[in-house]
């Protein structure tokens, strides 16, 4: 039987997540130990590249749920260069982001976002397999507030 363990908003903060799945009980070694994680992975902490690494491995062991949160979409959209990023560098943290992941000499948005390609290309895999919602049961998670209309649905 799957049990779930959830979380969101870590900003780049492995350590305190791991404090707390461990005093939840989730044991790393147990597969069917599952986890569900509701967006906002980077930016602000400085563990950017740690949170990385955490959610790849558990991607690639089929035990990660990602929803995508706002922060996730703004790097996503910096590494596909539909956004330049400097308005989330300067005020939403992706500072600390793409200092531990782009290479130190890159001197340039454009410089920093093919280093980051080039030093992580999973990194776009990652963040484009992210999902808006995730249905389990009768629970609906998400990183966002969802709305309930009669002609759509929750949406």
């Amino acid at each position: 039987m799957k049990k779930y363990f959830v979380f969101s908003d870590i900003h780049g903060s492995l350590t305190p997540l791991l404090v707390g799945l461990e005093k939840a009980g989730f044991d790393i070694d147990n597969e069917s130990h599952i986890l569900i994680s509701l967006g906002d992975h980077f930016d602000r902490g400085i563990e950017n590249l740690k949170v990385l690494g955490f959610i790849k491995y558990f991607d690639r062991m089929n035990r990660l749920i990602m929803i995508k949160g706002n922060h996730d979409e703004y790097l996503r959209r910096f590494l596909l260069g539909i956004d330049d990023g400097i308005m989330n560098i300067q005020f939403n943290g992706m500072g600390n982001t793409v200092i531990e992941l782009a290479d130190s000499s890159a001197n340039s948005m454009e410089k920093i976002r093919r280093s980051i390609l080039k030093r992580h290309p999973y990194t776009l895999d990652l963040l484009q397999k992210m999902v808006d919602q995730y249905v389990l049961g009768k629970y609906i998670f998400t990183h966002a507030g969802l709305e309930y209309n009669k002609e759509k649905g929750w949406h």
